[in-house]
């Protein structure tokens, strides 16, 4: 089972990830401080409110980050799928 990390806005998108066998976890990403943190999700979804999120996009953890802004549940859970 995958561990994916949701950002704490996005509970409709945790839930069905969840609901479709994701192991799915809140994520704050004003508290994410380090690669270290990201490492132990296998992909994050952020809800693209900010542009450079924490600095994600340079971080050493090369997991995949998925911006939620325009998307539906449904897009997420086929990027993870076709991604993971």
């Amino acid at each position: 089972m995958k561990n994916i990390g949701v950002q704490k806005e996005l509970s409709t998108i945790r839930d069905y990830l969840s609901d479709n066998g994701y192991k799915v976890f809140e994520v704050d990403t004003t508290n994410i401080t380090s690669s270290t943190t990201l490492l132990s999700f296998d992909a994050v979804v952020v809800s693209g409110a900010s542009d450079n999120i924490m600095g994600i996009d340079d971080t050493e953890a090369k997991i995949p980050v998925i911006n939620a802004d325009g998307l539906t549940p449904v897009d997420i859970l086929d990027q993870l799928n076709r991604t993971l």
